[in-house]
């Protein structure tokens, strides 16, 4: 028995696992363009960081014009420049030009100088050699951190300027700042970081600079973490745990999996996480199906001891037919006896599911209890028919209803959420539609998850009570 129910336990996980696998694996081929497509599904063998980037970036410019690794260098910008910019002496004379002219978007970020300085090799060279020696101190993590917590308790157009010379290399401490985990800055501050932020990422226009409103900051609060989070490992430097970490974590799942446990990105801040929204939704379908399913393995359970006992055929049709059409009607249809008691009618709704299923069951498993051959001798002994069918339940009800709960219980959470999507009730499927009619694979793939961890668990509870119902049953029975 212990190594049956140990055997269930342990397996699980790994179903929760496969079919979550599965699931993302098959929605994410269907899902509309996002901004993890440049990620593996899976598995990311090599995460590119900053580093790596740059040094891709300043072989193919080493070797000649190529357009691609200039747009590749300025939008890493300032995070780049610890690597790239000491490395332009090690250049030839060409190479220097080119990577010096590759940085002129980001010297436009920064507003450094104008367009014909930063665009002329004879000029842009020095130019870039001599801001790194003024200022390759102010790169450091350190100087960065200082100068971001100085701004943020006393936030100032001045300061905010100076800000702008750093570029991408602030973002790592910005997004430290704006994110969900504690308290956020004052408005003041958000409204000066935000522009910063977005401008250095490139995001479109529209970061809360004239329009200071709560909804417009807001908004750009929102589109800053989605990008950052999308983005992150492209500037910053992947060392030793968080290089390891990445090989999961900087894939299209992985992407998923964080965003699904963290607090939501794409809502207002202080959000609920996906996990939260499921939960609370979940919460109220769970009662549904409960209270549902106690009302309908009563009634069930109930009428099936009847039928095994009368063995009336016409009486049989009639509670089957009865409990089929309870079953199959449509839930608006059974609440609107009760039109200010939607709830009740959703319990109704999943009571008529449960009871038709736990009838047939009962039924059967009596029927066949009263035809076994201890049954027949007892009937020939001169016990009544009644009798025989009460001994079956006595000592085989309870292996019966445990067992059904495996069936039941996928049954009836399909019935609720039928009934609340009929009555439009929250729970559940709420929280489904919406991110259906958004394409919210996060929320999408969670609903798959924490329905296959419940019914999981739902099955594996039902076998431990039918084993300390009948201690008889093994792994190899019933």
């Amino acid at each position: 028995m212990r190594r049956e129910l140990l055997r269930r336990l342990l397996a699980i996980p790994p179903a929760v696992v496969f079919v979550t696998l599965l699931s993302f694996a098959m929605l994410s081929r269907r899902a509309p363009e996002g901004p993890y497509d440049h990620l593996p599904r899976f598995v990311n063998p090599a995460p590119l960081d900053v580093r790596a980037r740059v040094a891709a970036a300043l072989r193919a410019l080493a070797a000649g014009h190529d357009d691609v690794a200039a747009a590749e260098l300025a939008r890493l910008g300032g995070a780049a420049f610890p690597i790239v910019l000491p490395a332009l002496d090690a250049l030839d004379p060409e190479a220097r030009a080119r990577v010096a002219v590759a940085l002129a978007p980001v010297g436009r970020r920064m507003r450094l100088a104008d367009d014909a300085a930063l665009l002329e090799p004879r000029v842009a060279v020095p130019l870039w050699t001599r801001f790194w020696e003024e200022r390759a101190l102010d790169f450091r993590a350190v100087a960065i951190r200082r100068a971001v917590k100085t701004f943020v308790s006393n936030p100032t157009p001045l300061r905010a300027q100076k800000l702008t010379l750093l570029d991408t290399a602030l973002l790592p401490e910005i997004a430290a700042e704006l994110g969900t985990d504690g308290p956020l800055p004052s408005e003041e501050a958000i409204e000066l970081l935000l522009p910063i932020a977005g401008h250095a990422l490139g995001l479109p226009e529209g970061h809360p600079g004239g329009d200071t409103s709560a909804s417009t900051q807001g908004t750009a609060l929102i589109r800053f973490r989605a990008a950052w989070f999308a983005r992150r490992a492209d500037f910053v430097e992947l060392d030793g745990t968080a290089r390891v970490a990445a090989t999961v974590l900087e894939t299209r799942f992985g992407k998923w999996a964080v965003r699904a446990a963290a607090r939501n990105l794409d809502g207002p801040p202080g959000d609920a996480s996906v996990l939260e929204q499921l939960l609370r939704g979940g919460a109220e379908t769970l009662r549904r199906v409960l209270l549902g399913m106690t009302l309908g393995l009563g009634v069930g359970a109930t009428l099936g001891l009847g039928s095994a006992i009368a063995r009336r055929r016409p009486l049989d049709a009639l509670m089957a037919l009865g409990l089929a059409t309870a079953a199959a009607a449509p839930s608006a249809l059974i609440a609107r006896p009760w039109p200010d008691a939607s709830e009740l009618g959703s319990v109704v709704a999943v009571a008529g599911v449960s009871a038709f299923v736990a009838f047939a069951v009962f039924r059967r498993r009596l029927m066949e209890a009263a035809a076994s051959e201890p049954a027949t001798a007892a009937r020939a002994r001169g016990a009544s028919r009644a009798r025989v069918v009460a001994s079956a339940l006595r000592h085989d009800g309870a292996k019966i209803f445990f067992a059904l709960l495996s069936l039941e219980l996928p049954l009836s959470l399909g019935a609720a959420l039928v009934a609340e999507k009929a009555l439009g009730l929250r729970g559940l499927r709420d929280v489904a539609a919406a991110a259906v009619a958004a394409r919210d694979l996060a929320t999408l793939m969670g609903i798959a998850a924490l329905s296959t961890a419940v019914v999981a668990i739902g099955l594996f509870l039902s076998r431990v009570f039918e084993l300390i119902a009948d201690p008889r049953v093994t792994g190899t029975g019933s």
